[in-house]
């Protein structure tokens, strides 16, 4: 698993910084292969495009440097998104929450079971150690 590639298939913010479950995203990456693996966010300012891409590093372990309280939508006063992808032929999801973030594996048609291999830390970095160019995110 060390050496393969995380394949995203979908984010899902609910609430995340300025998205909110009134104006969520989601995001379908399995649609958007044809660009050769390129993704283009585009939008004119104050269009959740930071918050996106702060909530998908945040779903792959990225520490950022900013209170956890900042990382909640003000008007849900909430944290919620998901990120679901493939490693090793294998579905993962990572749930997060306000209290916790969870890894869970698909074990069946639109069933998930708690990853247990590791620690939900242990697991992320199994998942995108091998995936992740690291960066600074100072927001």
């Amino acid at each position: 698993m060390p050496d393969e590639k995380f394949e995203l298939i979908a984010y899902d913010a609910k609430s995340f910084r300025g998205i909110s479950k009134s104006d969520s995203v989601f995001i379908d990456f399995s649609k958007m292969r044809k660009n050769h693996g390129f993704i283009e966010l585009m939008g004119k300012q104050v269009t959740k495009k930071t918050s996106t891409l702060l909530g998908i590093a945040y779903a792959m372990g990225a520490e950022l440097s900013l209170d956890k309280k900042r990382l909640y939508n003000s008007l849900d006063n909430d944290l919620e998104e998901e990120l679901v992808g493939k490693k090793g032929g294998q579905e993962y999801k990572v749930e997060v929450g306000p209290s916790r973030i969870a890894v869970k594996k698909k074990v069946g048609d639109d069933k998930w079971k708690v990853a247990d291999d590791d620690t939900p830390a242990g697991m992320i970095k199994k998942l995108f150690f091998s995936t992740l160019v690291l960066f600074s995110l100072d927001c």
